[in-house]
């Protein structure tokens, strides 16, 4: 797990997870198909398209994938997370070696 400032946000990394469903529907240039964003934007720019419309999750498959906003996780589900490491299955997450997750929070 790792952790990055970008602009007045900090965004926790956790790599090997993935969360499915509840992607956030958002009318966006880079947006690709029904979900996902192009994964040319950076890190950068899909933290401040998420923040924009109210999300804290970000999740991408591989470094080579699309970026997925998913809607706002409640800060009990991100606790558990980064407390134990482990994906919770009420929201269908499942292991995978290569995902990422990006848990976003301001910084106080």
């Amino acid at each position: 797990m790792t952790t990055n400032v970008i602009g007045s946000h900090l965004v926790t990394e956790i790599k090997g997870y993935a969360s499915h469903g509840n992607d956030l529907m958002i009318d966006h240039p880079g947006r690709i198909d029904k979900n996902g964003f192009d994964k040319e934007l950076t890190l950068s720019e899909i933290v401040r398209i998420a923040v924009e419309n109210d999300s804290n999750f970000i999740l991408r498959a591989s470094p080579d994938a699309k970026w997925y906003i998913k809607t706002k996780r409640t800060a009990e589900y991100i606790e558990e997370l980064l407390s134990t490491g482990k994906h919770l299955r009420c929201y269908g997450a499942r292991k995978n070696r290569k995902s990422v997750i990006y848990i976003i929070s301001k910084l106080e």
